[in-house]
């Protein structure tokens, strides 16, 4: 894969035992970078392999949480990473994240590979560090005088790497320096390197939180088009309910008008021939087909307020009237 180191292009060259090294390319072309063959050999040699956090199933959930590997480059970060080569006075300076099996380079400065193993990382020893892990000669120092970083290019003399700590507390990668020669570095460039390594994770905090409201916003406009058409639909299953209300209205006061109509010439033409008790029918009949028809008009109306066709007009009425009207009915 472009920008990562490559193993497999010299395995075939190797001859024999006495050749258990492979040379490592990056983007740029071939480095004369040399790694053991594999991380069998890496383990039984002389250089000690870092050692793994107890709390490392939390502390690689809390790098993916970032979602930062294996993205482009990004202006903020590349200049944190310069100034830490410049205030230092190395070289090298890198922002190096410690995944499982790698660590990667999210900015980089005087390095073209993007990634390494972890077993031959640097980085993964100073994760474990609450402070700035310094190496002022890797030669003199038995953790890495055999580490094929060291014997090898870059050729890596002096190291110091300052922690990038999750506000939970996972060291996730470092903000680091490298140089070819043994060196110190003064107490203002430590404090410098520890202050640079803080502003590391202010951006990557800022670029967490900016992808958080990104996701944020994406379901914000999904839920909202949601609303949208079930609004949408509510109105087309409100307009189709006015439509039924008004036709179904329509339908049966046409028929009332009617039946009353029939009633009132059924009580005229019958004037002095029913018995009191038919004619008393007769009026309960027109009563409560009046009382339907005027029920009939009163949906006309509300449907009529709903869809936006009938004004409402305010006028004083007598409550006695509307009582005495409520009980009589």
């Amino acid at each position: 894969m472009r920008g990562r180191l490559s193993l497999r292009a010299e395995r075939s060259n190797l001859a024999g035992p006495a050749a258990p090294r492979l040379r490592l390319t990056g983007p740029g072309g071939w480095s004369s970078l040399l790694l053991f063959e594999d991380r069998e050999h890496l383990q039984a040699n002389v250089m000690k392999t870092p050692p793994i956090p107890e709390n490392e199933q939390a502390r690689l959930k809390a790098l993916s949480d970032y979602a930062i590997l294996d993205t482009p480059p990004e202006k903020e970060l590349d200049d944190l990473a310069f100034l830490a080569s410049r205030i230092c006075g190395c070289p090298i300076a890198l922002i190096s994240l410690v995944d499982g099996s790698r660590q990667w380079f999210k900015a980089r400065v005087g390095l073209s590979v993007t990634e390494t193993p972890r077993e031959v990382s640097f980085c993964a020893h100073a994760i474990s560090q609450r402070g700035v892990f310094m190496v002022p000669d890797t030669q003199a120092d038995d953790r890495f005088a055999d580490n094929p970083l060291v014997t090898d290019d870059p050729h890596i003399r002096f190291y110091a790497g300052a922690p990038l700590v999750t506000p939970e507390g996972h060291g996730i990668g470092t903000l680091c320096i490298i140089d070819r020669v043994p060196r110190e570095l003064t107490p203002e460039q430590k404090e410098a390197l520890a202050v640079l390594s803080r502003q590391v994770l202010v951006q990557l905090e800022f670029r967490r939180i900016t992808l958080d409201l990104d996701r944020v916003n994406t379901e914000k406009t999904r839920l909202l088009a949601e609303l949208q058409e079930s609004y949408d639909r509510l109105r087309e299953l409100e307009e189709l309910r006015d439509n039924l209300t008004h036709m179904i209205v329509h339908d049966m006061r046409t028929p009332l008008m009617g039946i009353s109509g029939y009633l009132q010439l059924l009580q005229m033409q019958s004037e002095g021939k029913l018995t009191p008790e038919q004619s008393e029918n007769v009026q309960r009949a027109r009563r409560s087909t009046a009382v339907l028809t005027e029920m009939i008009a009163s949906m006309l109306d509300v449907s009529r307020l709903e869809a936006g066709q009938m004004p409402l007009q305010v006028a004083p009425c007598d409550l006695r009237m509307v009582a005495q009207d409520g009980i009589a009915s």
